[in-house]
């Protein structure tokens, strides 16, 4: 009698063993789904912080190119001038 018990009180077990199993399973199941469309979203936003960040860069270094050659030209201008005499305007 003691083994038939003790496979009925592991079939037991083991059937609520299942039971928790398919619960957990279920879960996971569903929340694969949410994980990956918040995970794509965050992507995306990732992705647009970057192009304006490689916007903001390329617009920063054209401004710095246009000073920089500015800068040039002030200088030639300013050494123009003394080379020649006169006071920079």
């Amino acid at each position: 009698m003691t083994d038939l018990y003790s496979t009925k009180r592991e079939v037991a077990w083991y059937t609520e063993e299942v039971r928790k199993n398919e619960r957990e399973m279920d879960a996971a199941t569903r929340a694969v789904p949410l994980l990956k469309r918040k995970l794509e979203q965050e992507v995306r936003e990732a992705e647009k912080e970057l192009s304006d960040a490689k916007r903001k860069l390329e617009d920063s270094k054209r401004k710095l190119e246009g000073y920089q050659r500015d800068l040039k030209q002030l200088e030639l201008a300013a050494n123009d001038n003394t080379n020649t005499g006169r006071k920079a305007a």
